[in-house]
């Protein structure tokens, strides 16, 4: 399964990559991830460039600054659903805290990014919350 390791775990990546992930993510953190919502016309003027200018860049990687936002809301929606301090939200409170307003649209996005169904992974994270194996 592709969504082993925690929340807090750094994958490996290419040294450019790095680069790039660091580039944008201090612009997302000052506009308090995704709870606000961000676009990339935000994260691009939190930067102070163009949103032009941050695809321009991010186009070397395959990458877009609503594919790299969407990511991160997916990120938080997974730690979401592992943190057993939130294990009364519902999956569509955790999604629509996160930004996705489409149950159908983050259930396929969700299963692309991590291969199993968030629905599936809801309940594989409740039971390693009382004591099972993650």
């Amino acid at each position: 399964m592709r969504w082993q390791g925690s929340c807090h775990d750094a994958r490996l990546q290419p040294p450019r990559q790095i680069e790039v992930m660091q580039w944008y993510r201090p612009p997302l953190a000052a506009l308090g991830v995704l709870a606000v919502q961000p676009g990339a016309q935000a994260v691009a003027d939190a930067v102070g460039v163009s949103v032009r200018y941050v695809n321009a860049v991010l186009s070397d990687h395959d990458t877009s600054i609503m594919r790299l936002i969407q990511a991160r809301r997916l990120e938080r929606c997974r730690c979401a659903l592992e943190d057993p301090n939130q294990s009364h939200r519902s999956l569509s409170e955790i999604a629509y805290g996160w930004g996705f307003s489409d149950m159908t649209h983050f259930g396929r996005r969700f299963k692309k990014a991590y291969g199993i169904l968030p629905s599936e992974y809801q309940i594989i994270a409740r039971r390693a919350g009382r004591g099972g194996q993650f």
